[in-house]
C-alpha cells in the first residue's frame, strides 16, 4: 500500500478508541433491540401474571359499570374501558420505545463518531437503567428461589435477559467514558 496517500493510525490509543467505538455502537443497537423485550414483558405481565391482571381489570370494569350506570350499558362501557386500557398500554409502550431509542441512537452516534456534540443525558439515563435492571435481577433471583412455581424456568430466563440488559448498559457507560478519556488525553 502506498503510504503517501494513506497513513494508518494504529497506535495503541487509536486501536483502543476504534474498539471502544465499535463496542459502543453495537451496545446502542442492542439497547434498541432489548426495548422490544421490555414491551413484551409488560404485555406478558398483564396477561400471564401470578393472578392474571387482566382478570382483575375485567372484574373492576364490570363492578364499576354496574354501580354507576346499571346493567343496561354494561357491554358498551366494557368496550370503551377496554379500548382506553389498550390505548394506555400503547402509550406506555411508546414511551418505553422512545426512551430506549434515545439511549441506543445516541450511543450509536457516538460510537460511529457522527455526533458533533457529546451528549451526557443518554449516559445518565443509561446509569439509571443499569441501576433499575440490577434491582430487577436481584428481585428475579429472590423470586426464583423463594417460590415453588412451575414457571420457575420462565423467571430464570427473564432474569438472564435482565442480566444481559444490565451488562449492555454497563458496557455503554464504560466504553463511552473510556472514549471520552482517550480523546481528552490525545
Amino acid at each position: 500500500m502506498d503510504t503517501t496517500i494513506y497513513v494508518p493510525k494504529n497506535e495503541k490509543d487509536q486501536i483502543k478508541i476504534r474498539r471502544c467505538c465499535d463496542t459502543l455502537a453495537i451496545s446502542g443497537g442492542m439497547v434498541i433491540a432489548l426495548s422490544v423485550w421490555d414491551i413484551i414483558k409488560l404485555i406478558i405481565g398483564l396477561f400471564l401474571g401470578e393472578e392474571a391482571t387482566i382478570q382483575k381489570i375485567r372484574t373492576a370494569i364490570t363492578e364499576a359499570s354496574n354501580e354507576v350506570i346499571g346493567t343496561g350499558y354494561e357491554k358498551m362501557i366494557g368496550v370503551v374501558v377496554w379500548i382506553m386500557f389498550w390505548l394506555v398500554i400503547l402509550a406506555v409502550s411508546a414511551v418505553i420505545l422512545i426512551y430506549h431509542l434515545y439511549i441506543g441512537l445516541n450511543a450509536m452516534k457516538e460510537g460511529h463518531r457522527t455526533e458533533t456534540k457529546r451528549k451526557r443525558l443518554y449516559l445518565v439515563l443509561s446509569f439509571i437503567s443499569a441501576v433499575l435492571n440490577g434491582g430487577l435481577i436481584i428481585l428475579g433471583i429472590f423470586g426464583f428461589f423463594s417460590t415453588k412455581s412451575v414457571n420457575g424456568s420462565i423467571g430464570l430466563a427473564a432474569a438472564l435477559i435482565e442480566l444481559t440488559t444490565f451488562l449492555n448498559y454497563v458496557f455503554i457507560l464504560y466504553t463511552a467514558l473510556t472514549i471520552r478519556k482517550l480523546y481528552s488525553c490525545a
